[in-house]
């Protein structure tokens, strides 16, 4: 379980596997990772490194469902020999797709179409 960082003084892979644990998930099903990624493609070059020195060949990626696309590109792009299976998480500011109908949903599509084309460019 990775992360981007910390909320009063938890790492957000340490919340998650709380969140998934509370819900009925066996918190050993879990690694947190809590490597300091300012960006999908250097969270993604860690976790890749820590999923080689594993053994992992099949990675199931969960994200917010504006960040499916770029998340499981960016992944095939460091890691093509992996199976990936992608799945969003749920997200009320994406309105079930209909990002549009919501002001934060607007700027989710905004901010994530502006990381795609930075990635595109290699930005």
């Amino acid at each position: 379980m990775s992360g981007s960082g910390e909320f009063y003084g938890f790492h957000e892979s340490r919340l998650a596997i709380d969140f998934a644990s509370a819900r009925g998930c066996p918190a050993d099903f879990f690694i947190p990772w809590t490597y300091p990624a300012k960006a999908t493609t250097d969270e993604l070059d860690s976790v890749v490194a820590e999923f080689r020195r594993l053994g992992v060949h099949s990675v199931l990626l969960v994200t917010s469902p504006s960040h499916t696309a770029r998340a499981t590109r960016v992944l095939r792009r460091i890691a093509p020999d992996l199976e990936i299976h992608t799945v969003a998480s749920a997200d009320r500011h994406w309105n079930h797709g209909y990002w549009w109908k919501s002001r934060e949903g607007r700027k989710l599509w905004l901010l994530e179409s502006a990381k795609t084309i930075a990635d595109f460019l290699r930005l």
